[in-house]
């Protein structure tokens, strides 16, 4: 009965505050050898300075457009990067959530719907340019 998974959100903000390791996606952006290898030490694996730069070189050329599919993007300008896909309601509902809004400022993630909402014009141009 939670149409925007508000739960699922809270117990996962609630479980990531609890946890040892916290891998975030910006870190995988920024520093991807790092990121793998904090990862697979973190998830229990040995992982060598080798292993960590082949995951990192995997990332780079390779994108996921899902979990199970590869292709469709490139991996330098993912999908979630380039625009806002989620309608604007599930924002609105996650915004005016005080604990999901503490997390994302936590996050250094914009708490205003101005830091998600583009403008039309750049809607615009993004699309334009997009085709």
């Amino acid at each position: 009965n939670d149409p925007f998974e508000l739960e699922v959100y809270r117990t996962f903000v609630e479980r990531w505050r609890r946890a040892d390791q916290r891998f975030r996606y910006d870190e995988l952006r920024a520093q991807p050898t790092e990121f793998f290898a904090k990862m697979l030490r973190g998830m229990g694996f040995g992982c060598t300075q080798d292993e960590a730069q082949r995951a990192a070189a995997y990332v780079g050329s390779t994108y996921h457009s899902s979990s199970g599919q590869t292709g469709g993007g490139s991996p330098d300008r993912p999908l979630s990067e380039t625009r806002w896909a989620a309608p604007s309601e599930v924002l609105d509902v996650y915004l005016n959530d005080e604990h999901i809004r503490a997390f994302m400022a936590e996050q250094r993630w914009p708490t205003t719907r101005r830091g998600y909402d583009r403008g039309r014009l750049r809607r615009l141009a993004e699309l334009i340019g997009a085709r």
